[in-house]
């Protein structure tokens, strides 16, 4: 499967598809369990999953590239955190003024370009409330591969 593919699975996932994929990558076959509109990410200050159930839910913090921030106490696994949504914040500082989620979604995939620079900007998400001043908008946060779902296995 070319990224591109891989891209497309996952944008699909999020648009609400329910499949199950066998991806080849670097000759080592890896099972996608795609869960319809589940989605989520790790924290990028200390790499904690951002979960969704009673045993992995954390408070999490989403802050954009303005000092602005949301805490979130109950992630749902939507990628709404203090009641703002991920992609409409990621539309919103990549020049967007509609704030549309589509269009968030769009840049994080690729199929779009910010217009106010040359690189994309993501929210940053945190187990902090302070953002560290050296963070760097243009990495996006690393997705969760159980898409928030607690996982017995691990140890959160």
């Amino acid at each position: 499967m070319t990224e591109q593919e891989l891209r497309d699975l996952i944008r699909s996932s999020i648009d609400g598809v329910n499949e199950r994929k066998e991806i080849k990558v670097n000759e080592k076959i890896e099972v996608l369990n795609i869960n319809e509109g589940q989605f989520s990410w790790m924290t990028q200050d200390t790499g904690e999953q951002i979960g969704s159930e009673r045993q992995n839910t954390i408070t999490v913090y989403m802050h954009n590239d303005e000092g602005e921030s949301w805490k979130e106490t109950n992630y749902e696994g939507y990628g709404e955190f203090g009641g703002y949504d991920y992609y409409s914040l990621l539309a919103r500082m990549n020049g967007y003024s509609s704030e549309d989620r589509g269009d968030g979604i769009d840049l994080a995939f690729g199929k779009k370009k910010p217009k106010n620079s040359r690189k994309v900007l993501f929210p940053a998400l945190t187990r902090s409330a302070k953002l560290s001043p050296r963070h760097d908008f243009t990495k996006e946060p690393e997705s969760d591969p159980n898409q928030s779902w607690y996982d017995e296995g691990e140890n959160w």
